[in-house]
């Protein structure tokens, strides 16, 4: 008769010690799976931001401006589909709909007018995704996807906003 042998010799306990193990990361792993593995979630990295707005922007009136801190997947596909001024309709449905998931930080922005913040509120917040709607008068998507930047320029011109790259904002 073939018998098992166990390891270390004479601790019959040991298959008993590892099949509990198994077990509990099998749990572990489950919970994290069931929360989102939101002990690996992300964050939004953006530290300072730079408004800027020219001065004809918006044909000479105000712009609302929403960060929309996204922390799902789904609804960062859809928001990413959504052209600003439908964004602007169904704001207020969408945080009645996710309180959970989207947070947001809004400003309103006047033609000339330059912000500078050096500690963006929404910085640490957890997020799959950080989009910018600007809410120009005239049709267009007016949405930037600011994804894990650190830091950001954004340019208000006359029928658009636009992100400004290292590189062009040092000339």
């Amino acid at each position: 008769m073939n018998r098992i042998k166990i390891w270390p010799p004479g601790s019959g306990g040991w298959t008993r010690r590892a099949a509990s193990l198994t077990l509990l990361f099998g749990i572990v792993m489950g919970l994290f799976a069931l929360n989102g593995c939101s002990t690996f979630s992300s964050s939004v990295k953006l530290k300072s931001v730079t408004l800027d707005v020219v001065s004809q922007a918006n044909d000479d009136t105000p712009i609302a401006v929403d960060f929309a801190v996204v922390n799902d997947a789904e609804l960062l596909k859809l928001l990413q589909s959504l052209p600003a001024g439908k964004w602007f309709e169904q704001r207020d449905q969408f945080l009645r709909d996710y309180p959970l998931t989207l947070k947001i930080w809004s400003h309103e922005l006047v033609p000339s007018q330059h912000v500078e913040v050096a500690k963006v509120p929404i910085a640490g917040e957890s997020a799959v995704g950080l989009l910018v709607f600007a809410g120009y008068a005239g049709p267009g998507a007016h949405r930037l996807n600011l994804g894990v930047r650190k830091t950001a320029w954004l340019r208000f011109e006359s029928k658009d906003v636009r992100l400004v790259e290292d590189a062009e904002a040092a000339k």
